[in-house]
C-alpha cells in the first residue's frame, strides 16, 4: 500500500488476488500507538475473459465441420454481432479452450492440443484474431478432458484443469507468461462426468468454480477452493436434463448482468442462454441462436 488519502480511500499497488490483512495504528512522537485496529479485504479475480476483440464483452468462438474457426462477438446484453472468420484446419485439434489471457499481454488466448498431444498456445491479437502459436506442452493426449478454470489459485495467472486417464483431476497452473506452474492432482472419480465447463465464479465467494454433468444429466457445482493442492468442494446439485445439451459452455457474463452465464446447444441445433441468478442458481432460459449443430466444437 502506498498511502491512506484524507477522503477516507486507500491507495496502493496493484496486487494479486487473494485475501489482504491491513492493520491501522494512530500514533503520535512521544508515545506508543493510541490507537489500532485490523481489517480484511478479498481482491476476487478476473473471472475467465472471453473478449476476443477487445471490447469488453464476452465472445464466442466455433468450429464447424470444414475445420473452420469462427469468432461470434457478443453484445454484452445476451445477442451477437456478425461472426468472423479466424481461421482454418482448426479439425486438426482435438481439445480446443479459452483460458483468458494465458501469456499476460492483456488479450484472451487459445490453447489447443493436436492428435499427437502437442499443445499448443495461440496468442489473441486483441482485435479477434491469433497471432502466430508456440508450443507449451506435450502429452497432453493422456488427458480425456480439459477446462480452462480461471485464476483459480489467485496468483493473478490463468489456469487449467484436465482428467488423466486414471480419472483424477490436475490443476495445471499458469506462470503469466505463457508457461507453467507445477501442476498439482486433486481427487478421483471424475470418469462419472461427461461434460466439465469452468464458468468463473460461479458461487460469488471470489474463487472460480466448475461445472460438471453426469451421465444422468445432473449438473454438479464444484466450488473452487483457492488453496494450493486443495480438491474442489462438493458437488452440489444445480440442474437436472443437462445431458439433453451436446454442448455446454462458460463465456462469463453474456447478458451484462455481473454474473456468470452458460450457453448450450441442444440436439435441434439450438443455442441457449442460462443466466446465472448470482446465488448459485438460474434465471429462465433464453434462445440465443438456432443452427449450432453445424459446429462441432463452442468455446
Amino acid at each position: 500500500m502506498e498511502s491512506w488519502n484524507p477522503d477516507g480511500y486507500l491507495s496502493g499497488i496493484p496486487t494479486t488476488a487473494g485475501v489482504f490483512t491491513f492493520r491501522i495504528a494512530a500514533t503520535n512522537t512521544y508515545g506508543p500507538d493510541a490507537v489500532s485496529s485490523a481489517f480484511t479485504i478479498t481482491v476476487r479475480p478476473k473471472d475467465i475473459t472471453h473478449d476476443f476483440n477487445g471490447d469488453k464483452k464476452p465472445d464466442v468462438l466455433s468450429r464447424d465441420g470444414y475445420g473452420n474457426l469462427w469468432l461470434y462477438p457478443g453484445q454484452g446484453n445476451g445477442g451477437w454481432l456478425p461472426r468472423v472468420h479466424v481461421g482454418q484446419g482448426w479439425n486438426a485439434m482435438t481439445s480446443i479452450v479459452a483460458p483468458g489471457d494465458f501469456n499476460g499481454d492483456g488479450t484472451a488466448d487459445v490453447l489447443a492440443r493436436d492428435a499427437n498431444g502437442a499443445l499448443w498456445l495461440y496468442p489473441g491479437n486483441g482485435r479477434g484474431g491469433l497471432f502466430g502459436r508456440v508450443q507449451v506442452g506435450q502429452g497432453w493426449n493422456s488427458m480425456s478432458a480439459i477446462a480452462a478454470v480461471g485464476d483459480l489459485d489467485l496468483d493473478g495467472n490463468a489456469d487449467l484443469v484436465t482428467r488423466d486417464a486414471n480419472s483424477y483431476l490436475w490443476v495445471y497452473r499458469g506462470n503469466g507468461k505463457g508457461g507453467w506452474l507445477s501442476p498439482f492432482r486433486t481427487t478421483a472419480g471424475w470418469q462419472v462426468l461427461t461434460t466439465i465447463v469452468g464458468p468463473g465464479d460461479f458461487s460469488k465467494d471470489g474463487v472460480p468454480d466448475l461445472l460438471a454433468v453426469d451421465g444422468p444429466g445432473t449438473l454438479h457445482q464444484y466450488v473452487g477452493s483457492s488453496m494450493l493442492y486443495s480438491d474442489f468442494y462438493g458437488p452440489t446439485t444445480v440442474g437436472i436434463g443437462w445431458n439433453a445439451m451436446t454442448a455446454i459452455v462458460g463465456p462469463g457474463d453474456f447478458n451484462g448482468d455481473g454474473n456468470v452465464d452458460l450457453l448450450a446447444r441442444d440436439a435441434g441445433g439450438a443455442l441457449w442462454l442460462y443466466p446465472s441468478n448470482g446465488q448459485g442458481g438460474w434465471l429462465p432460459r433464453g434462445l440465443v441462436g438456432s443452427g449450432w449443430n453445424a459446429m462441432n466444437l463452442i468455446i
